[in-house]
């Protein structure tokens, strides 16, 4: 979309401070999110022999019994982990230096996969052999830090870049990394995105903030987007005295989306290796919505009150 028609509304290095502060948050809420549901018992932050030390930064399996893990290690190192048994054991495949924003993992098959890490010093990992070795190319497109990563498979991928110019910029690459095109800002200069989540090679969606509730949809691989008006709860949305909204959209299926709204302050992430994301003494309010027919429509739903009490409205 064209974005000059709105004047930017924040500094550059305030603009990339919140980037990198969402961006890892995200990521480390749903690696540790899914990994705790489906294996309960690996036991995350308690320093697990079979696992390791560290935090684990992002997890993906191909089978019920074959995955890989990225564990961010203090100050600035990762290593990935293979496993052939759900988790029983762990297999180290590769170390490197990175920052605390952290790492992007997928794996499209048995042998084929990546990770990609974020940051100013951002690089691809690629293998062909299931982890046994590994090819690293340097990502040193759009002049800034990557923030997000999303690949749908091996040779199609996008990166969301903090350009020091030009605010956020997107990148597509269909040769699994090694040439990249730019597509420019995706979002109005008001807004800014800090994440990208793509369902097929051309329908995508991304993590953004703003002053109001909207989402970002392309139709067309990245080219062009779509800023699409959210719905509010039952008597509209709250007054927030101009607080931002931060818009974190999830493809799950097909055409089904979902969508979280937190309106006012959200995560805070001190950009220490050591340091877990955690939430602010504060935090703003949290809306969920979903769509089964790619943002046409949506349903608003409640989120289950930590206190049991409460119906409508939730807190992170």
């Amino acid at each position: 979309m064209d974005s000059h028609e709105e004047p930017q509304s924040a500094s550059s290095a305030s603009r990339l401070r919140r980037a990198l502060s969402l961006g890892a948050a995200s990521i480390f809420v749903l690696a540790t999110a899914g990994v705790g549901y489906l294996h309960p018992s690996w036991g995350f932050g308690t320093g697990a022999a079979h696992v390791t030390t560290g935090v684990a930064a992002a997890v993906d399996f191909v089978t019920p019994v074959i995955g890989w893990m990225v564990v961010d290690h203090p100050p600035h190192e990762f290593v990935v982990l293979r496993t052939s048994n759900a988790g029983q054991t762990w297999t180290r495949q590769l170390a490197g230096s990175d920052e605390a924003i952290g790492e992007y993992l997928r794996f499209f098959d048995a042998s084929r996969g990546m990770v990609v890490v974020l940051g100013k010093q951002a690089a691809i990992y690629r293998t062909g052999n299931g982890g046994n070795t590994w090819d690293k190319h340097l990502l040193t497109h759009a002049g800034g830090y990557v923030v997000s990563a999303d690949f749908i498979d091996a040779d199609h991928g996008w990166l969301l870049a903090h350009a020091s110019t030009e605010g956020e910029a997107l990148l597509r690459t269909r040769d699994g990394g090694t040439t990249w095109a730019g597509l420019g800002n995706p979002v109005a200069y008001s807004d800014w995105a800090y994440g990208i989540a793509f369902s097929d090679s051309r329908n995508g969606w991304l993590y953004s903030e703003s002053t109001g509730p909207y989402a970002y949809k392309s139709q067309d691989a990245g080219v062009s987007w779509q800023r699409i008006a959210l719905p509010g709860p039952p008597g509209g949305w709250p007054n927030v005295n101009g607080a931002r909204l931060s818009v974190a959209v999830r493809p799950t299926d097909g055409a089904r989306v979902m969508v979280t709204v937190v309106i006012g302050p959200s995560w805070s992430l001190p950009l220490s290796a050591s340091s877990s994301p955690r939430l602010d003494p504060e935090p703003g309010n949290q809306f969920q919505l979903s769509s089964v027919d790619g943002g046409r429509s949506w349903k608003i739903f409640s989120l289950p009150s930590t206190g049991g009490g409460r119906s409508g409205l939730a807190r992170l």
